[in-house]
């Protein structure tokens, strides 16, 4: 779909959601990654001053392997790059 889902870290009223759930209420995942990431996340730049960028790195890397350069890469429909 091309979308990413982030989950909340916390409720309306401030209470800290340490898991998210799917519809049935089986936990999904954990959410303590989540600051972390979005902090990485916002404190990249393109000219590499940045100070840490692990996360990235694995994220990057992952969708090399899975998307790009993988055995079988991903063939994207242009179509689907439209915004709607």
């Amino acid at each position: 779909t091309g979308k990413v889902f982030v989950p909340a870290t916390h409720t309306e009223d401030g209470q800290k959601l340490s898991s998210i759930f799917y519809e049935d209420g089986t936990i999904a995942g954990s959410t303590e990654w989540v600051l972390t990431a979005m902090t990485e996340c916002a404190a990249f730049s393109a000219d590499d001053s940045h100070d840490n960028d692990d996360i990235l790195d694995t994220w990057m890397d992952a969708i090399d392997d899975n998307l790009i350069s993988g055995p079988q890469p991903m063939v994207i429909d242009p179509n689907q790059l439209r915004r709607i």
